[in-house]
């Protein structure tokens, strides 16, 4: 049977979750990551969840195109609300924006803390999930980049540790205290995407009539030293 083709970002994803016996993908769109883990064997069984019907539909298709009607389950709701605490050894989501990420840990606190693999690939707003995970003692186990075309992705594994943790440093928000720790091979080309979009917020900045444009200037500016500093990498 073949198994279906995982982009760079879901392959990446795929090769980080542990043999377990119930994976779940929320937000699972078409299914791929969940029909490959099962066909490979990582997981027995596995729980496609969305919280629209159309990628449910898709997802069902892909599951019978598998043949994996007997260990694929599909499940319409919002975020982890569609599962039960400790039913899924490994939760994955992905391709969502960090608010949106946050909001649904926050939504079912107990299921998210209980999960032995908690994997989280968010496409925007990665300071502001970061901030979060961090106020609610979650610490990141490991994070990677993965390019796919001319974008990078990040990949977390997250796990609850404590009820609260320091905060981070601007710098730590802003990069990630693993990468900063364990930078991987794209750790330049995202450090200097960084820098870059941080310079294009302070011009931006430089023609706003905002009261607290001249303050938030100033603020960016630190923050792209600081991270010079830090990194040794700089934005030309």
């Amino acid at each position: 049977m073949q198994v279906p083709t995982l982009s760079p970002r879901l392959q990446a994803i795929a090769e980080h979750i542990l043999p377990c016996h119930t994976m779940a993908d929320i937000g699972t769109d078409h299914a791929y990551l969940p029909a490959c883990l099962c066909l490979r064997g990582i997981c027995a069984s596995a729980i496609a969840s969305d919280v629209r019907k159309g990628p449910l539909d898709r997802a069902a298709s892909t599951i019978r195109r598998c043949h994996l009607e007997k260990q694929i389950e599909c499940r319409l709701g919002s975020g982890l609300s569609t599962l039960s605490p400790k039913e899924a050894d490994a939760i994955v989501i992905a391709g969502m924006g960090g608010e949106l990420i946050a909001a649904l840990l926050d939504a079912d606190k107990e299921i998210a803390e209980n999960a032995k693999q908690l994997i989280l690939q968010p496409m925007t707003a990665l300071p502001k999930l970061r901030h979060y995970l961090q106020e609610t003692g979650f610490t990141t186990q490991f994070e990677t980049l993965v390019r796919e075309e001319e974008k990078l992705y990040h990949i977390l594994e997250v796990k609850k540790t404590a009820d609260t943790l320091p905060p981070l440093s601007d710098v730590e928000q802003e990069i990630g205290p693993y990468l900063l720790a364990h930078p991987p091979a794209e750790f330049v080309p995202y450090v200097k995407g960084r820098l870059k979009k941080l310079s294009v917020t302070i011009r931006g900045l430089s023609r706003s009539k905002a009261p607290d444009a001249k303050e938030q200037q100033k603020k960016y500016r630190l923050l792209m030293e600081a991270i010079t500093k830090e990194t040794g990498i700089s934005y030309e």
